[in-house]
């Protein structure tokens, strides 16, 4: 139970290990939420053990756990190593910087940078990209609107959630605010309709999930592919413009 806890403090979302103490969330966001190369070794560690006789099977768990565990120590060495190299080669100076690994594995990275009046969404890729090529995909945001919302509790709690990383837009007469820690330009994974503006340009309605639009799997994955290994430069959403889908 306490390495599941440990586990989960190393992704993006993280847990609350310091309860009842501290509150916060505690989250490196070094690993994806799903990385087979920190399972498979676990898994092969766990079958081997159950066919292996005599003291074979003990020491098969332990080199298992030995070589997922330090695929977790390259993770936050691989993470560190990113954020110090991207830092010299943010679009705004002064933007805050997240990185996490794409999915499934630690090698292609993702770059969110967020300032007051954009947030930057970026690739880079340990095998094939060099820091100063990287492309940033810009996305206005309206600090006006955050401004005038920011002590609504929804808006006040997903701020706080997300940790700073999060786009809060104005679609028609409805304000809808997005975690931009999870998922990729434009298809997040929480992105709720906070609610409605009225003639006095308060909040009114519930807090409803707003709906997302995903690529096809088959797209996601094959553009992982070519990003990881430098095919590629483009981002998933003009890959798949390229391509007609």
């Amino acid at each position: 139970l306490v390495t599941h806890a440990l586990l989960d403090g190393m992704t993006v979302y993280g847990t609350q290990l310091w309860l009842p103490f501290y509150k916060e969330a505690v989250g490196l966001a070094s690993v994806f939420i799903i990385d087979p190369f920190y399972t498979l070794p676990l898994l092969l560690g766990l079958a081997a053990a159950l066919v292996a006789k005599g003291n074979w099977g003990f020491k098969t768990l332990q080199l298992s756990l030995f070589v997922s565990s330090l695929y977790l120590v390259w993770s936050v060495a691989a993470q560190h190593w990113v954020e110090k190299t991207v830092q010299a080669n943010l679009p705004e100076s002064q933007a805050a910087l997240l990185v996490t690994p794409a999915p499934f594995n630690t090698l292609l990275w993702r770059l969110v940078a967020v300032s007051d009046s954009h947030y930057y969404e970026g690739w880079y890729s340990l095998l094939a990209d060099e820091p100063e090529a990287i492309e940033w995909r810009a996305v206005p945001r309206d600090p006006q609107l955050y401004l005038a919302l920011k002590d609504h509790p929804s808006v006040e709690g997903l701020a706080r959630f997300s940790d700073g990383f999060f786009q809060l837009e104005r679609i028609e007469n409805s304000v809808v605010m997005t975690d931009l820690r999870m998922g990729q330009e434009p298809a997040y994974v929480f992105r709720f309709e906070i609610g409605r503006l009225d003639a006095s340009g308060a909040l009114i309605g519930p807090v409803e999930r707003a709906p997302v639009a995903r690529p096809p799997l088959e797209d996601g994955l094959a553009w992982l592919w070519q990003r990881l290994w430098g095919e590629t430069a483009l981002d998933l959403i003009d890959w798949r413009a390229a391509k007609g889908t």
